[in-house]
């Protein structure tokens, strides 16, 4: 796979493109056979973190791709995206985390994020621990990263809805008010507008 999307990144003929590309998707649709429906035994879940690792090198290689060839690549994370949507029945946790790490790359081109954006659903996850540990790593970088890719980022997270399910227990929301004020608390406190708008806050 590394060796396809390295060459496609280079000046090949057109029809070896498609072809490639055709491949790729192929090869791809093969590896899902080795995901079965039960994502929480030991194995399932040691294969996913697999993929995902590899996923997480096509990805930097894809995004370090810019004119002409973009429409190439962009074909390709089309592929990687779909691939990552037929897994989220099962493994919709680490997926999303996946996708929310990704994004939040310090070289991560805008277009790059538009197309990640669209498949972070932080709220779907199994897990409450989860959603605060998504939450947390947008904390962590919040500083180092665009501000209007944090909002897109937290536009996907909502909040509202999570602290009113029934499946979050008291503590776990206590837990997630400590992470939100200090994501607050390194704006200071008399924070930019720029600051304000990412968590949606006025006076």
């Amino acid at each position: 796979m590394a060796a396809v999307l390295s060459a496609l990144t280079k000046e090949v003929p057109v029809q070896k493109v498609i072809g490639s590309v055709y491949f790729l998707g192929k090869v791809l649709k093969y590896l899902l056979r080795f995901y079965d429906g039960n994502g929480l035994n030991e194995t399932s879940q040691a294969r996913i973190r697999q993929l995902l690792k590899s996923m997480g090198g096509w990805m930097a290689l894809l995004n370090s791709v810019t004119g002409a060839k973009y429409y190439v690549t962009g074909q390709v994370l089309d592929l990687l995206l779909e691939t990552l949507s037929a897994l989220t029945t099962s493994y919709i946790d680490p997926i999303n985390y996946f996708i929310l790490e990704t994004a939040l790359q310090r070289n991560m081109t805008p277009s790059m994020i538009q197309q990640l954006a669209p498949c972070l659903s932080p709220g779907k996850c199994h897990q409450p621990e989860s959603f605060i540990r998504m939450y947390r790593l947008i904390g962590q970088n919040l500083m180092a990263t665009p501000q209007q890719t944090v909002f897109v980022l937290l536009s996907k997270f909502d909040v509202a809805a999570w602290l009113a399910s029934l499946y979050v227990t008291d503590e776990q929301k206590a837990e997630f008010l400590a992470c939100l004020y200090d994501c607050l608390v390194l704006f200071g406190v008399a924070p930019s507008d720029e600051f304000l708008v990412t968590f949606d806050v006025s006076y």
